[in-house]
């Protein structure tokens, strides 16, 4: 998901994958960039990997999620497990 994030994917991915979203609202706190989710109905839906991915990438502590270079993401994501 970094890499969807920023944009150092091939296109067919970053189309399945993400929509982010800007928080632009000044009275609500930045919480890092966050995936719209899509709306789903059944349970295997929900364990398709567009839609797992999101779920995981939301649940990241936000110094996970802001990171600037890949290896900044991956410290980070190691301090946090």
């Amino acid at each position: 998901m970094f890499m969807v994030h920023s944009n150092h994917c091939p296109l067919y991915l970053s189309e399945s994958i993400a929509s982010f979203s800007s928080n632009r609202d000044p009275a609500r706190s930045v919480s890092g960039p966050k995936c719209i989710m899509p709306l789903t109905r059944t349970k295997f839906r929900d364990r398709d990997f567009s839609v797992a991915i999101q779920k995981v990438w939301n649940s990241l502590l936000e110094s996970v999620r802001i990171a600037d270079t890949l290896d900044i993401f991956k410290q980070n994501l190691k301090m946090c497990f």
